[in-house]
């Protein structure tokens, strides 16, 4: 179920938009981009991820080298 939908605007001028649904059962939302405006860039500095499901290690990867930190099951599992 989605719970709420929210825009961003970055200083680079590039906007997007997110979705933030219930995961059924568990107690938990999941945040998920549902569409980005150019530029294409991926800055993730300053951003905590904790408790990610599903993130894979490239992912963790290139989040690692644009500045994200954190912990999450899959992080520790790789």
């Amino acid at each position: 179920m989605i719970l709420l939908e929210f825009a961003t605007a970055c200083q680079d001028g590039s906007l997007r938009v997110w979705q933030v649904m219930d995961v059924e059962g568990s107690g938990s939302v999941s945040v998920q981009l549902k569409w980005s405006s150019e530029p294409s860039m991926l800055a993730a500095s300053g951003i905590v991820l904790n408790d990610t499901i599903g993130l894979s290690a490239v992912n963790r990867k290139l989040l690692e080298q644009h500045g994200a930190t954190g912990s999450s099951a899959d992080w520790n599992a790789h």
